[in-house]
């Protein structure tokens, strides 16, 4: 055997890692959270659009009515503002909803990505050894 031979056959021997198959880590506690915040936040945007229109048209159909109304008509009035109060908090309520819930659904799907993963390892070639790197993302 040629020397050269021979300390190929030894690098390889001694850099070579046995093959051992990677458990998959799959994602974890902060997905499922994730995954319920952004439904929250999709659900309080619904919330936030409907109350904003529900409050718009209490404050259209306010407009009918002459300032100040008449006595008839007051108690149609406080209850269009009582709606058109109720229906514009429970906008902002909503809309606040779902910033918090896109916004921290994103953040804990963003933390719980899995690791990247690279490796080192030498591997023969015919003309001699060749270093290999290889990362997974």
């Amino acid at each position: 055997m040629k020397p050269s031979a021979l300390a190929l056959l030894v690098v390889v021997v001694l850099g070579a890692t046995p093959a051992r198959a990677e458990p998959v880590r799959g994602r974890g506690f902060l997905t499922g959270l994730g995954i319920g915040l952004l439904t929250v936040g999709f659900a309080g945007s619904g919330l936030g659009v409907s109350g904003l229109i529900s409050a718009n048209d209490a404050a259209a159909k306010l407009r009918v009515f002459p300032t100040p109304p008449p006595e008839a008509e007051s108690a149609a009035v406080r209850a269009l503002i009582t709606r058109s109060a109720d229906n514009t908090s429970l906008a902002a309520v909503g809309f606040v909803m779902a910033g918090v819930g896109v916004l921290g659904g994103i953040l804990c799907l963003a933390l719980d990505s899995p690791p990247p993963v690279a490796s080192v390892a030498f591997a023969p070639t015919p003309g001699g050894g060749a270093f290999v790197f290889s990362a997974r993302f």
